[in-house]
């Protein structure tokens, strides 16, 4: 009978020793879960920052390419602007001609 309680006594105690050996592991289990919880969240905040400055870069002021693009469209506007003033300024001329010789016939 005592050998029998020995056995019993046993088994609680292994009974007893695995239960704490798995709460340790479920509690071990949700440490590992919270930190890899919280790291997540620090990755989330660091790609959310990182979207936000490719947004700032897109969205921002123009860079290099684009001034020299709008300088070139700048360039061939005046280009085109002076040409007319030429034509316009051919045309007047033509005109103060036509009435310096209208003036003189008359």
């Amino acid at each position: 009978a005592e050998a029998k309680a020995e056995e019993v006594k046993s088994r609680e105690t292994n009974r007893a020793a695995a239960m704490e050996a798995e709460e340790f592991e479920a509690a071990e289990k949700a440490a590992a879960e919270e930190e890899a919880t919280r790291q997540l969240t620090v990755d989330i905040g660091e790609l959310r920052e990182g979207l936000a400055n490719v947004a700032r870069i897109v969205n921002g002021p123009p860079g290099v390419s684009d001034l020299a693009s709008d300088a070139a469209a700048a360039a061939a506007a005046a280009a085109a602007l002076e040409e007319e003033i030429r034509q316009l300024s051919g045309r007047l001329q033509a005109v103060d001609n036509k009435q310096e010789r209208h003036a003189e016939e008359t």
